[in-house]
């Protein structure tokens, strides 16, 4: 059997642990690449309307050593990972074919990744602490699937290879493209070789949740979503204008919220492209993530705003800082906000996604703060 081997021998450091971002157990993965390097920034506007988390390889590994960063960008030099299915993400390959392709096919099925599979990858490039060596085939005499129970590797399934001088090396599948050859030691190996297949947690997916869209026709993708029936919600205050007539007016231009699932927001995408939905992303974390908002910060919103909307300071401008309370006021009791000390003046900012939007006069027991928060 011929082989190819290439050998980077690599030590890598245990402190980037902390700091590895590990993906949503959300179903599975696809790979994509990019056809030219210079439509990076394009792949990227484009990327961030899908409601899918995604990675470039080359920018999970840029702390990595020398070799692991060689290895990353020949292998997967312009390729990233999508939290999605391969037919969630065909219409949108072929859309932007110019673009992107699919890449990772066994025939002419498109492979998809467990979540199983890409957490392993990104342990391995970031956190082992043994000299690797990056192969594309298994030796004659690695057949057996073990378990390690020891190290920083406990838990990690492989092919077990013995040597006639009993040298034990695991060889452990990274995305069915290459395998990565670490020594062990026997007693690392668990008494058990059964091997249990990792099943990833998909509730996510249909767990319901305050999602964020964005849209500059705030009230005609409102209006659509209650036509389907779905849970929305449109921040709006009655005013009168300069002729005494009322009407609604937009507290924060550019949002809807909707109460709905990942995989029901899916389905509205494909279904009903007209739509257009563009979910808010949560740009401080990475990858980058669709914006939810906490089910009693969206319920203390929205009853502020129907209940007290009009009769409320509202702010021009937004208010940083100030220590989280919640109300004891009569009307607004259990609500939460921030508070705000202008001299004597005592104010608790009422809003949500960070942002502040009203403004409520109080007094020091009309309050309390919220020391763990």
């Amino acid at each position: 059997m011929r082989r190819y081997i290439t050998k980077l021998i690599v030590s890598l450091r245990m402190d980037s642990l902390q700091s590895l971002p590990v993906p949503a157990p959300n179903g599975c993965w696809v790979q994509l690449v990019l056809k030219v390097a210079a439509l990076m920034p394009k792949a990227v506007q484009l990327l961030e309307t899908l409601p899918h988390e995604y990675f470039f390889v080359e920018n999970r590994v840029c702390d990595a050593p020398v070799p692991v960063r060689t290895w990353a960008s020949r292998e997967f030099k312009n390729c990233l990972f999508v939290n999605a299915s391969a037919d969630s993400m065909r219409d949108f390959v072929r859309a932007h074919h110019d673009c992107f392709k699919f890449r990772g096919m066994r025939g002419r099925k498109t492979i998809e990744y467990t979540h199983a599979q890409i957490e392993q990858f990104l342990l391995f490039v970031h956190t082992v602490e043994r000299n690797l060596i990056f192969c594309r085939e298994l030796p004659d005499n690695a057949g057996e699937l073990v378990t390690l129970r020891s190290g920083n590797l406990s838990g990690v399934r492989g092919y077990l290879s013995v040597s006639n001088n009993y040298v034990y090396r695991l060889f452990v599948n990274l995305l069915d493209a290459v395998y990565v050859h670490i020594p062990i030691n026997k007693s690392e190996l668990s008494s058990s070789y059964a091997y249990e297949p990792i099943v990833p947690d998909t509730s996510f997916v249909d767990r319901e949740q305050w999602y964020v869209l964005y849209s500059r026709k705030e009230k005609e993708l409102y209006n659509s979503l209650c036509e389907l029936r779905q849970i929305a919600y449109l921040p709006t205050r009655i005013v009168k204008d300069q002729e005494g007539r009322l009407f609604d007016r937009l507290v924060m231009r550019g949002y809807v919220f909707v109460k709905a699932s990942r995989r029901n927001l899916e389905r509205l995408r494909v279904e009903y492209p007209v739509l257009n939905l563009r979910l808010l992303l949560d740009r401080g974390r990475i990858p980058f993530r669709p914006m939810t908002v906490p089910a009693k910060e969206m319920e203390d919103f929205i009853y502020v705003n129907d209940t007290y909307g009009n009769q409320l300071d509202v702010l021009d401008a937004e208010v940083q800082g100030g220590e989280p309370v919640e109300l004891l006021l009569k009307g607004f009791e259990g609500i939460r906000g921030h508070l705000i000390k202008k001299g004597n003046l005592v104010q608790v900012a009422i809003g949500v996604l960070g942002h502040s939007v009203y403004l409520l006069t109080v007094d020091k027991s009309q309050y309390q703060v919220l020391r763990n928060l």
